[in-house]
Parts: structure tokens; sequence; C-alpha cells
């Protein structure tokens, strides 16, 4: 277990500045500083400045004994506990400034372990610090209140028939988890909770599991708004301790992950979720595919989580999925096979051709350009893929909302058009419209009550930020649009021919529905639109509609 580190620096980390100063507003005989900068005697601007860098704390818990003896003896997650704690520490080439373990039938009560991870909010008080909790012990299920079956982690004074009471929900273990401050954290769970291995059900989970067709269902509480949750074993799995490596199999491999620094994209540290890739690929091989380590991640980007290490340079891009509709996926770079999801697909930088195929889907086949240093979310890839773009071909009909003004006007006039929306930029639902609409009619209009034919050329520009939602195939938007109305009007009056022309810009709104499939579109629009006309010297407000459907290519 390591001291504390840097505690002088620490008690005055709250007024202390870089340069190993405080504001001091207490004096020596003869001096009446009124505030101002002191300098703190003994106390060096390095030790400020360490004090003053990120902090990384780790929580190491192994349970091998339990007053309950439904729960048999573990031999080896003392030693689990224990020699990931040196492997932390930077004499190991760890990266951890203070590896807490609980082993000792007194610190493995579960009060006991809620408070210590209460405390690490102390120890990694600010969000750029790093929190890292492992559990090595028994798993088990129980009902909740609702009948759903949840992982229950057993520790040392859990009682097998008042699992509710005693035991430790991994819901209420994330709960806490999730209260800490710090942004950069990893809870690892070296148990399992499928009746074997690592595990034990009691009678009443038995009784309650016999009641349930097929699989019993995983609570919600599975998943955890924490950074990271690394799971030796996958929902209704074993997780094994062995006797030839005398350690659980998943800690030993994460243990070698750590000292045989498995840096996959070598910027020179090895993450949370590099060292479990490495894991569990090899407890995946070590047991025949019997054990599949699980990881659970709100990870966006690099991950922030080193466990050994430090970032040295930009590692090669990475492409990664840990999601479950994504499992199984081929991944094919370049026509080269790179492996499956889960896990992590280290790829050259620069422009490389990916395809990603499951069973005999293709899900994605197209180029993408890797950056140095890059993670990228599979999902993120495909959704970079779709389609942004649209354009497309429509017919238009205008005209004035006012029976009266079109008998004095214009009748509704139609002609071609031409739109282009973006989908989903620059955030997502929503979406800019760019439009342009012209349309020439020959008509009868009555001005003054006298029928006249008129020749009528209507100029329509517009643009629009419309709020945007997918329903199925559907696209459905709208919102505000400002357009520029240009109006040339000629006249053949009976003893003359006048021309008049008008031009004014109307604020108005904007709703559609799109039918999008692949490269194709289909979509049915409407404005509504202010207009200003002086009419016999009086200005009048006119409401203008348009509607305009057609079809459209996606790119």
């Amino acid at each position: 277990m390591m001291a504390l580190r840097n505690t002088r620096a620490l008690r005055v980390l709250g007024l202390a500045s870089g340069l190993g100063v405080v504001v001091a507003c207490a004096s020596d005989a003869g001096q009446r500083p009124k505030g101002g900068l002191m300098p703190v005697p003994g106390l060096a601007s390095g030790d400020v400045l360490t004090a003053a860098q990120p902090r990384k704390v780790a929580l190491l818990i192994g349970i091998g004994h339990f007053d309950d003896k439904f729960w048999p003896d573990l031999l080896y997650t003392s030693r689990d506990a224990q020699e990931l704690a040196a492997a932390l520490t930077r004499a190991n080439g760890g990266d951890f400034d203070e590896v807490r373990t609980l082993t000792t039938r007194e610190e493995t009560s579960r009060s006991r372990i809620l408070d210590e991870v209460a405390l690490l909010a102390q120890r990694a008080p600010r969000p750029e610090d790093t929190a890292l909790i492992y559990i090595s012990s028994h798993g088990t299920l129980a009902p909740d209140r609702s009948g759903a079956f949840q992982r229950v982690l057993v520790t040392r004074d859990t009682r097998s028939d008042a699992l509710a009471a005693s035991g430790l929900p991994v819901a209420d273990l994330a709960r806490a988890f999730d209260a800490l401050p710090s942004a950069r954290k990893a809870l690892v769970l070296a148990t399992c909770h499928s009746g074997s291995g690592k595990s034990l059900l009691p009678p009443d989970t038995v009784r309650a599991m016999a009641g349930i067709k097929g699989a019993p269902p995983m609570a919600l509480e599975a998943v955890s708004r924490a950074t990271l949750v690394l799971s030796a074993a996958d929902f209704g799995q074993a997780a094994r301790e062995d006797d030839r490596l005398q350690h659980d199999v998943y800690t030993y491999f994460l243990l070698e992950a750590l000292t045989r620094r498995a840096d996959a994209n070598g910027d020179g540290a090895v993450s949370a979720t590099e060292a479990h890739d490495y894991a569990r690929r090899r407890t995946f091989e070590y047991t025949d595919g019997r054990q599949v380590p699980t990881v659970q991640s709100t990870v966006v980007g690099a991950d922030p989580v080193i466990l050994a290490g430090r970032v040295e340079r930009a590692g090669l891009p990475v492409l990664y999925s840990y999601a479950a509709g994504f499992e199984g996926t081929q991944v094919s770079i370049d026509g080269r096979d790179k492996g499956a999801f889960p896990g992590s697909i280290v790829v050259d930088q620069g422009v490389q051709q990916v395809e990603l195929r499951r069973g005999g889907d293709v899900l994605f086949d197209g180029s993408f350009r890797f950056e140095p240093g890059a993670r990228i979310d599979v999902t993120a890839l495909i959704d970079r893929a779709k389609p942004r773009w649209t354009a497309a071909l429509r017919y238009d009909l205008f005209g004035l909302l006012s029976p009266a003004l079109s008998t004095q006007l214009l009748s509704p006039i139609g002609g071609p058009s031409l739109s282009l929306r973006a989908r989903d930029l620059p955030w997502p639902h929503l979406d800019p419209l760019l439009d342009l609409a012209v349309a020439y009619a020959e008509q009868k209009v009555a001005p003054a009550g006298l029928a006249v034919d008129q020749r009528l050329v209507v100029t329509r520009v517009g643009v629009g930020a419309a709020a945007a939602f997918d329903l199925w195939w559907v696209r459905l938007y709208g919102g505000p649009h400002l357009a520029l109305i240009y109006l040339d009007r000629h006249l053949l009056l009976p003893d003359r021919d006048e021309t008049q022309r008008f031009a004014t810009v109307t604020p108005g709104l904007v709703a559609g529905a799109a039918l999008e499939l692949d490269w194709f579109e289909a979509h049915l629009e409407g404005q509504l639109h202010y207009l200003p006309l002086l009419l016999d010297a009086q200005l009048q407000s006119v409401a203008t509609g348009s509607i305009a459907a057609g079809v459209g290519v996606r790119f």
C-alpha cells in the first residue's frame, strides 16, 4: 500500500500558486502587508506544482474468506489485489500516486467497501484525476423488487439467505462510483454470477429462476455511467480461479498486460481498454471460449484511464467497438482481415479502405481517413459515412393565401425548383436548407375590377434551419425560413402596357417530410411567409404559401 504523496503540498493546495506562494494577510514585526503574495518557508515551487498535477488513485479489493460458509473460500483473491497493486506503482512501471488494498476480514465488509469507495472522492477530487476500483470475489444473482435479476457482489459479511440486505448489488456500487468527481475512472469486476466458478446461487435465487422460461433477464443496472466497467466474464458465464496460474484467470492476464506492456497503438502507455483487450483475448484462449470478459464504456475518443507507462507520442489510429450489436463483425482494412469486434483494432494512419461484414451483410464499405492517435468508435465511422446532403428537383406551386388578392394580383403559379438540404449539420437533428424556385405564367387578373391579361415571373430564393427527427425511413423537419421574393409583372391594359417589379425579404416557416432510401429521396415540403405589399398607397400584410414535391439524390 502506498502512502499519500506530497502531503505537505496538498495541505496548501487550495491557497498555493505554481510559484510556491500563498495569499497572506498576517505580518511579521514591522511589516503590514494588506494581502499580496508571501513565500511559503520550506515549500519549493516544485512541490506545489506536483500537488497541482492530476492524481491517480486505485482501490483494490480481494475477498477470499466469508462469514457465511455457504460461500466457499477463494484462494487467490488477496494475491490478485496485492500483485495488481504492485504492478500499478511507479516503481514497477505503473503510473498511480496511491494504491490501497483491502483484503483482511475487517476491510472487506459491505459497509467498509462502500465507505472506501466514497473516500475516493477525497483522494481524487478533480475531474482530471483518475480513479480505479478492482474487486475480486464471488458474484451471484438476486431478484430485485421488480423481479428482474441483478448482479450482486459477495462481501465478507454477505448472507446467502438475505442477499438483498447484506450483499453489495452492482447497482449500488455503480451509483457510488458514478458519484466520484473524477471523469477518468474504471471499475473492474473479477467476479461472476452464473452459479459456477467464482459464484454460487442461493436456494431462493434458484427457486426464483426456476419459474422463468429461458435465460434470466439482466437488469439495466449492469450498465454504469462510469467511464469503463470491465467484467471478467459475460452475463451468465463463470469467472474462474486457476491453480496453474494461481490467480483469477482474467486478473492473471490483466497483470500480464501491464508487465508486458500491451501497448497496442504504440503511444508508450497501456490504457485500461488496451489492457482489457489483451486480457480478454488471452482469457478466451485459455478457457477455450468458456469465459469471455466484457467492457461497457462511455469513453468518447482516446481512453483517458492510463494504467502503466506514459503517453509519449501520438499512437496509431484505433477502430473499436464494444457494443453488443457489433459483436462478431469482421473488419477488413485495405483487403486484409484485421479480426472481429468486440475490441480495438489498430490501423495505419491515412486514408484506408474499410469493410465491415457480419454474416452475409456488409455494414460498411468505404474509405475513411484515420488521423494519428485517433480512436474511432465504429458507430461514428458508419454515421459519418451516411449521406449528408440531398439535392432535389421539385415542382413548386406558389400563391397568395387571400382569395380577394389572388383575383387582383396573381392566381397560384407553378414552376420548377431546386433544393439542397444538409443532414445533421453542424449539430445532430439540425438540417440547413437552401432552395431556388422560378415560375412563369400568363393569366387574367382583375385589378380595380377590370379584367386584364398579365405575364408574371416569380423568383424565390430561400434559406432555413429546420429541427429534424427520423420516423423509420422518413425524415421530418421544420423550422424558420427566410425568403427573397422577386415579382416581375407585365400588365396588358387596354390603352397601354405596364411593367411592375417588386422585391422583398420575407420571414416565414418551412416544414417537410422526406422519404430517405439509400441514395434516393422523395419529399414533400411546404412554406409559409409574410409578404408586405403596397396596394393603393396602403401597406398591406399578405400571407403567401407554397408547396413543393420532388425527388432527389443523397450523397
